[in-house]
């Protein structure tokens, strides 16, 4: 395809440009190969465990700004749409847009890798993200795919509920969340798409 242009950048960031002719849309996505099953992981010599939903709970706290403010109302300011996915491999920030976006994807860049975790937001994120838990423990497809995966892969990461259980969300620290970010959201690990 002669539309795609590739480029990694000189800290590491690989950068895909897709160039779609008659397309009003700009999707802008940045993602890093993390997920809800990268529970354990090594830097240097030194083993961490991680509490399961970790991935998860980055993914939430990962659209606070640095003055307080939350990166949602800032894009739907900018008139972008945004939002975010973990899923057991990989987390995934975007936004799409109508208009001129480099504003737009200097947030991205901006909250992706200026992470603020702070110990009272945390520990209020933590409530929204029981209640997160309980829902999906109240949706019978919810359980059911849960169900599939503790059988297809039990005592394995690959089962762990992406959200985390209540236990290990309670059990979350910035700590935590500052050792599994410095180690998976680097420059290299990550990607951008345009």
């Amino acid at each position: 395809m002669n539309n795609l242009y590739n480029y990694v950048t000189k800290c590491g960031l690989e950068v895909k440009f897709l160039k779609k002719p008659g397309f009003k849309n700009v999707y802008c996505g940045i993602g890093t190969r993390y997920g809800g099953a990268n529970t354990s992981f090594k830097v240097g010599k030194k083993v961490y465990k991680s509490p399961d939903g970790i991935a998860h709970f980055i993914e939430h706290k990962l659209f606070q700004m640095e003055d307080g403010s939350d990166a949602f109302t800032i894009f739907s300011k900018q008139g972008a749409i945004a939002n975010a996915y973990t899923s057991n491999d990989k987390t995934q920030y975007f936004f799409r847009k109508t208009t001129d976006f480099y504003e737009s994807l200097k947030l991205l860049l901006e909250m992706y890798f200026t992470p603020v975790f702070k110990s009272d937001d945390v520990e209020k994120e933590k409530d929204i993200i029981i209640s997160e838990i309980n829902m999906y423990n109240d949706d019978p497809n919810s359980r059911q795919w849960q169900r599939i995966l503790d059988i297809l892969y039990p005592n394995d990461p690959y089962s762990c509920p992406l959200a985390g259980t209540i236990e290990s969300v309670k059990q979350t620290t910035v700590n935590d969340m500052y050792e599994a970010y410095k180690c998976f959201y680097t420059p290299q690990n990550s990607a951008l798409v345009v």
